[in-house]
């Protein structure tokens, strides 16, 4: 996270170099919806500073080739329970004095704070089962702390609990517990179907 920091405040130098007014914080498992210029134009009034954009996640499946093209089921936010972060990310307005306070959100800036109702994150994350287990491969033995910091305890249980599981089945050489968690975390069908009834779950095709 002190890398996502460093990256970003990287970035908002090269933003106000080239002349780029806004920049927003997005991961390599995220896309910006929709994306179109005139959505945008619209939605980054000129007294804002900061802005919010909401984020969905993808509902889990079991297999994807190409996340962006083969998932279209995200649970909404604040109509349903995620697995990760809920707080969306931030679109800043380039200025001197702009800084990142972590990876949702700029401090520094002038103008409004204000939320977006139009523009949101498709947040692709853990999208299969496959890609669940390469992220918690890549993450490792991770603290439970944000920043090794113990004043900033995780408190998201899927994020620890997928670190212990991945190191129990590396541990005792068997994957079961794994599969097991994993297919808890996947809906079926007809559960897709009658959540996004209900509007807890949404259908995205960005791609």
């Amino acid at each position: 996270m002190i890398r996502q920091d460093q990256n970003t405040a990287c970035s908002l130098s090269l933003c106000m170099k080239e002349g780029m007014e806004w920049l927003i914080h997005l991961d390599t498992d995220e896309l910006l919806y929709p994306s179109n210029r005139e959505t945008l134009r619209q939605n980054l009034p000129a007294s804002a500073g900061h802005i919010t954009l909401l984020n969905h996640e993808v509902c889990p499946g079991w297999r994807s080739e190409n996340p962006f093209r083969d998932c279209h089921y995200f649970r909404l936010n604040g109509r349903s329970g995620f697995n990760l972060y809920t707080n969306g990310k931030a679109a800043v307005r380039c200025r001197r004095g702009v800084y990142p306070r972590d990876a949702h959100s700029f401090g520094g800036y002038t103008g409004s704070a204000v939320t977006s109702s139009h523009l949101v994150i498709l947040h692709y994350a853990c999208p299969s089962y496959d890609r669940w287990l390469a992220k918690y491969r890549a993450l490792g033995d991770f603290p439970d702390f944000w920043w090794d910091s113990p004043q900033h305890r995780i408190s998201i249980s899927f994020h620890l609990q997928s670190r212990d599981i991945y190191k129990r089945c590396i541990r005792e050489g068997d994957f079961q517990a794994a599969v097991e968690f994993w297919s808890n975390q996947v809906l079926m069908p007809e559960q897709l179907a009658q959540q996004r009834r209900e509007g807890s779950i949404g259908w995205f095709a960005p791609i």
